[in-house]
């Protein structure tokens, strides 16, 4: 018997497929924003669901793995402004940088590895099915909004608050923000161009826009892995995981955009079977800025760019750095997934040991 923590009941459940019959199993990670190098942070989300994807074939099932790359967001676009340069030309850049850095730590490739930029009219699709479920509504600045009230289910996934979700919000969002939303746990599922910042108008010809029935925008965060999922494995399906950092918000707005767009397949049921989060990698705490994170616990904050304490992967695997790519493998084995892994060189030093050990047996 294959048991799963399911994050969404917060237990240990026996695995059954949806197809129990013929044992397919569909799966969707979330892939990586392709705006920057990866860092050991970005390697255990990956590396993890590939170990889940050979156990579970283990097991007999044969499993369509699906994950993709968001190569349409903010973060592109301000590094194609900062550095004048193509935002399309970023994203491959560093697609093809992870992939070579997956094959070195011995992933296998995944089945399906979609760009969000190749799937608009899927997107678009999803956002006028939440249009006529009455999930979403046109704002009076022309954004689409998803609308966190229509759906008694939100926040169910990573059981949290509403209302103090609206409260810790409003201190957070912009007057302009506040006066156009409804609610203000309401998330974008589209954004026009005339209402992006003053930097990204000033900046066109790096800015990607499509245009939709609402005006010239893009597509929100969220949007992404609600439409990719269906279209490579329909609705519902088996297992979804990534991070424990997506738990909330993309993960819980995943859930309500699929649960509601989607219900006439779903029969009234959750879009995803098994929810699956692995843990963060984490270092001691060294500035002020990562003490008050609100992931710092007991000492150990978060691996981030934001905070400044990433370890680049690239910088440490042959060729350029000094370990051997199994050796960031073996470290990903010295924890729990779902548990924190406390990264140190001495962490480094004896999964390097482990390793020489396996080799020369």
């Amino acid at each position: 018997m294959l048991k799963i923590y399911n994050s969404q009941t917060r237990q240990k459940e026996e695995f059954i497929p949806l197809d129990r019959e013929s044992g397919r199993v569909g799966m969707y990670y979330c892939g990586p924003t392709v705006y920057d190098s990866l860092h050991l942070g970005h390697a255990r989300a990956a590396i993890v669901p590939d170990m889940v994807r050979r156990y579970i074939e283990h097991k007999g099932y044969v499993v369509r793995y699906v994950a993709n790359f968001t190569d349409v967001d903010d973060k592109i676009i301000k590094r194609a402004i900062r550095e004048n340069r193509n935002w399309r030309e970023i994203t491959v850049t560093y697609m093809d940088e992870y992939q070579r850095l997956m094959a070195a730590v011995g992933n296998r490739p995944v089945d399906v590895h979609p760009r969000a930029t190749d799937h608009v009219p899927e997107m678009l699709d999803l956002v006028q099915r939440l249009l006529d479920t009455d999930n979403a509504y046109v704002a009076s600045n022309g954004d689409v909004y998803f609308d966190t009230h229509s759906f008694d289910r939100y926040l169910a996934l990573s059981n949290r608050n509403l209302e103090d979700q609206e409260s810790g919000r409003s201190g957070r969002l912009s007057e302009d923000e506040l006066s156009v939303k409804k609610n203000s746990a309401d998330f974008i599922l589209w954004k026009l161009l005339t209402n992006d910042s003053e930097d990204f108008r000033a900046h066109p010809e790096h800015v990607p826009g499509w245009d939709s029935p609402w005006g010239r925008g893009r597509p929100g965060w969220h949007l992404e892995c609600s439409a990719l999922s269906r279209h490579y494995l329909g609705m519902p399906f088996d297992i979804h995981g990534g991070g424990q950092d997506l738990l909330f918000p993309h993960h819980e707005n995943e859930k309500a955009q699929n649960d509601c767009a989607y219900c006439d397949e779903l029969s009234g049921g959750d879009s995803v079977r098994y929810w699956i989060h692995n843990g963060f990698i984490t270092v001691k705490v060294e500035t002020e800025q990562e003490a008050e994170d609100e992931h710092t616990v007991d000492g150990q904050s978060k691996m981030s760019k934001s905070l400044g304490n990433v370890k680049w992967l690239k910088d440490m695997i042959w060729p350029d750095g000094p370990f051997d790519p199994m050796v960031v493998r073996m470290l990903m084995l010295q924890s729990h997934y779902r548990s924190p892994l406390q990264f140190s060189t001495d962490l480094m030093d004896q999964s390097q040991a482990r390793v020489e050990r396996i080799y020369s047996t």
